[in-house]
């Protein structure tokens, strides 16, 4: 599980060539004979001041572009629209003001309907409950 050894690792002490590992096995680690690299570092002050130039200033820069969208009637698509939007524009119904009062009266009557479905069913449960409990009582 994971991307970490499954070894126990020991830490090697400065100025010792060998450490054992903490399994009882043979060497962990050899130091190496090579010596270490030497480089000049910059000093602190310059890599600062070069972050800060370089956050300043990030080369040339392109002009930006931009678009432009035509919003006319003249488009491809509504000129040639595809079948499937014909036959959609073709089953539309054009509504009146009578039409959507007439749907208005159906929903509100089918939520009535729902409603007094409920008042029944729990009214049936209470005197279910309460004929029960008096059962009970006697």
């Amino acid at each position: 599980m994971g991307c970490g050894s499954s070894k126990r690792t020991a830490v090697m002490p400065v100025g010792e060539s060998e450490v054992k590992d903490g399994t009882g096995g043979g060497l962990a680690r050899r130091t190496s004979e090579l010596p270490p690299i030497e480089c000049d570092d910059p000093p602190a002050e310059q890599l600062r001041e070069d972050s800060v130039n370089s956050a300043k200033y990030s080369g040339p820069r392109a002009q930006p572009l931009a678009f432009e969208v035509p919003v006319s009637e003249e488009s491809i698509i509504r000129k040639h629209p595809p079948k499937r939007f014909q036959r959609l524009e073709d089953q539309q119904v054009t509504l009146s003001h009578e039409l959507l009062d007439e749907k208005q009266e159906e929903a509100k009557q089918r939520r009535f309907q729902i409603l007094s479905q409920r008042v029944q069913s729990a009214k049936r449960t209470r005197r279910r409950f309460l004929n029960n409990e008096d059962e009970n009582n006697h």
